[in-house]
C-alpha cells in the first residue's frame, strides 16, 4: 500500500516529541496532516488518513496521564507507528503503554520506535540529554519513516514486538510543586498560559496563577517564556532527582525501532 497521507499525532508539551514525528515524516515522503493533542479540547479526533504516526514523551517510564486521556479521544483504523520520546534515562513500560492504547483506539501498530530528546530538567551545570534530538537523531527518524514506507509498499501489516511490561510500572510521584512567575521580569505576554498541557495557568488581573496541583512538571511554560521569568524552584527533591538522573544517564543512548 502506499501513503497518501500521515496523520503526525502528538502530545508534546516542550516541542521535542513533534521535531521527532516531523522526522520520521519526512521519510515518508508523503502528505503530512498535524495533530497537535497538547492542548486539545475536542472530545472526538476521528484520524482517517493512510497512516498516522502517534508520539509521547516518556516520564518516569510512562506516559503522562493527561497524554493518556487525550489519546483515548483518538479513533481509527488504519496502521499506526508508536514513537516514544524520552531524555536518556529509560523508556521502561511507555511504548507498550502507548502500543496497547492505540490498539484499544482501533488503531493496527506496524512499527515502533523510542527515540532520545533532551530532558525536561537539562540544566547547563547538569546536562541531561542536552540538545538532542541532534543531527544523528534526525537522519534516524528519516531513516525511520522510509524504512516504513517501504514495509507499507510491501504490503507487510506485521505488529513488531516492544519492550516493556504489563502491569505498568507504577506513575512517578509528583515534584512536589510547580514553576513560578518572577513578578519583576513578567510583561504578561500569556505565553505560558498557551503553551500549558493542563491549563494549569491562568493570567487575572494583571497576575500569572498556576495551580499546582494540575502541573506536571512538563516545564513547558518555562521554555515557552520569552523573558525568562518562569522558572522552578529548587526544591529538595527536583535537585535530588537531577542529580541523580546527571550521575546515572551520563552515557549516551540511540535511537532504537521496531519494524
Amino acid at each position: 500500500m502506499s501513503v497518501e497521507s500521515a496523520a503526525l499525532v502528538y502530545f508534546s508539551p516542550t516541542g521535542t516529541t513533534k521535531a521527532v514525528l516531523s522526522k520520521i515524516g519526512e521519510g515518508l515522503a508523503s502528505k503530512l496532516h498535524h495533530i497537535d493533542i497538547t492542548t486539545e479540547d475536542r472530545e472526538n479526533i476521528v484520524v482517517d488518513d493512510s497512516l498516522a504516526i502517534i508520539g509521547i514523551p516518556v516520564y518516569a517510564g510512562r506516559i503522562p496521564p493527561v497524554a493518556v486521556q487525550r489519546l483515548k479521544r483518538l479513533s481509527g483504523t488504519c496502521p499506526c507507528v508508536c514513537v516514544a520520546v524520552y531524555g536518556n534515562r529509560e523508556v521502561d513500560d511507555a511504548l507498550l503503554e502507548l502500543k496497547n492504547l492505540v490498539t484499544e483506539r482501533g488503531f493496527k501498530m506496524i512499527a515502533a520506535g523510542s527515540f532520545i530528546g533532551q530532558h525536561s530538567f537539562n540544566t547547563a551545570e547538569r546536562p541531561l540529554a542536552d540538545g538532542r534530538p541532534d543531527s544523528s537523531d534526525d537522519a534516524l527518524a528519516v531513516n525511520f519513516g522510509e524504512g516504513i514506507a517501504a514495509k507499507l509498499a510491501r504490503n507487510d501489516l506485521s505488529e513488531p514486538a516492544v519492550p516493556g511490561n504489563f502491569p505498568y510500572k507504577p506513575n512517578g510521584p509528583s515534584l512536589g510543586g510547580a514553576p513560578v512567575t518572577v513578578a519583576d521580569s513578567c510583561d504578561l505576554c500569556g505565553e505560558c498560559e498557551a503553551s500549558c498541557p493542563t491549563h494549569a495557568i491562568k493570567i487575572t488581573d494583571g497576575v500569572v496563577v498556576t495551580q499546582p496541583d494540575e502541573c506536571i512538571g512538563c516545564f513547558a511554560c518555562v521554555q515557552a517564556c520569552p523573558t525568562d521569568a518562569r522558572v522552578f524552584p529548587a526544591t529538595e527533591r527536583l535537585e535530588k532527582v537531577r542529580q541523580w538522573l546527571f550521575d546515572t544517564c551520563k552515557a549516551r543512548k540511540e535511537p532504537v525501532t521496531y519494524i
